[in-house]
């Protein structure tokens, strides 16, 4: 993300705020040690502004510290952590399915009608266990098919990518987690379609003034960053979320 300093110290005031906000603090968090086996960087983005980050490869593990329903991301992995699900994710990928401890957890969309022909073989119990889908391409008449099976067997699967890629498809879903890349502040209306997204994390460019988060009434944690006119965010950007 580029930035100049100016946005980056008001992306780094802003995500503070929002996680002073919506962050439960009636008692003092739990953490686990949690392990990542795989080529690639961890990150825990609930817990910190600029991230806490771990790497790991073929003879380390990523580590990281992690409380009950943060938003974790290995590589192009987003991940919730819940502790009854265990604390080691073992991650491996081809070019279009995605494995968490040999389970598969993500699909890939890119390319065109010969990666929706695989995605059609899975089995309904496949697709119900999946967790995430990640928006690669643009490519929304194309995985229809896959979007009505979904909108049926898993409604609440949760949705990765950039804004452009992804709008069409969240039409057709419900997720509770929705990972927006490259939302143009003049699209922040769209948001209020999202009814049922308990984690959201964004990323909004632009210049449009005056712009406020819509009502999101199953809303528990949010994550904002500014790429950035410095006038975008003004004191009323969550009230209607409150």
């Amino acid at each position: 993300m580029k930035a100049t300093n100016n946005c980056y110290f008001k992306s780094l005031q802003i995500f503070i705020l929002l996680i002073f906000f919506f962050t439960a603090c009636t008692q003092p968090d739990k953490y686990n040690i949690v392990t990542f086996k795989g080529k690639g960087s961890a990150f825990n983005i609930s817990k910190s502004s600029i991230y806490l980050i771990s790497k790991s490869d073929s003879f380390k593990t990523a580590n990281l510290m992690a409380g009950e329903n943060d938003l974790l991301a290995f590589e192009d992995y987003m991940l919730v952590y819940h502790s009854i699900e265990g604390n080691e994710y073992k991650v491996s990928t081809d070019s279009i399915f995605g494995y968490v401890n040999n389970h598969l957890y993500s699909l890939f969309i890119v390319g065109g009608e010969n990666s929706l022909a695989a995605f059609m073989k899975l089995k309904d119990s496949e697709l119900e266990s999946l967790k995430f889908i990640n928006f690669k391409d643009s490519l929304f008449e194309i995985y229809k098919p896959l979007l009505l099976r979904l909108s049926k067997v898993n409604p609440h699967v949760g949705c990765n990518g950039k804004f452009f890629h992804i709008k069409e498809a969240l039409k057709y879903l419900q997720p509770e987690v929705v990972v927006l890349d490259e939302m143009d502040s003049k699209d922040i209306s769209f948001l209020e379609n999202l009814k049922t997204v308990k984690v959201l994390c964004i990323t909004l460019s632009g210049s449009s003034p005056n712009i406020q988060i819509p009502s999101l009434p199953s809303l528990t944690n949010l994550f904002v960053d500014i790429e950035c006119d410095d006038n975008l965010i003004k004191k009323d950007f969550l009230e209607k979320n409150f």
